[in-house]
């Protein structure tokens, strides 16, 4: 498979937006070019909201005591659904954060 733990871009080029899901369709198109059955887009914890873009993804597996199971239709679409409806609403965007989630990188700048 091909991962995208070490796939990053700055959010607050506004200039990008979207850069992030254009990433992970160019992952998507890298591994099936190679061969490759899977797509790692990292862990993902259900109800965070700044994890809710891979639940659009699909199919999407879980690791659980057993091993990987897939997500059946029902419930990736229940999945999708509510975080659609606890995404912020379309046109609120101020530049502060990420994916609907206030904060921005400037508390990671150094300081002179």
């Amino acid at each position: 498979g091909l991962s995208m733990i070490y796939s990053f871009y700055d959010p607050d080029l506004g200039s990008r937006a979207g850069i992030g899901n254009y990433i992970i369709l160019d992952h998507i198109r890298r591994a099936v070019q190679g061969g490759l059955p899977y797509v790692y887009l990292g862990y993902w914890v259900e109800g965070s909201p700044r994890m809710q873009y891979k639940i659009r993804y699909r199919p999407m597996e879980r690791l659980g005591p057993e091993g990987w199971v897939a997500f059946s239709d029902a419930e990736q679409k229940t999945l999708i659904d509510h975080a659609a409806r606890s995404a912020r609403p379309e046109g609120i965007v101020d530049g502060s954060g990420k994916d609907g989630v206030p904060g921005g990188q400037g508390q990671y700048q150094f300081q002179d």
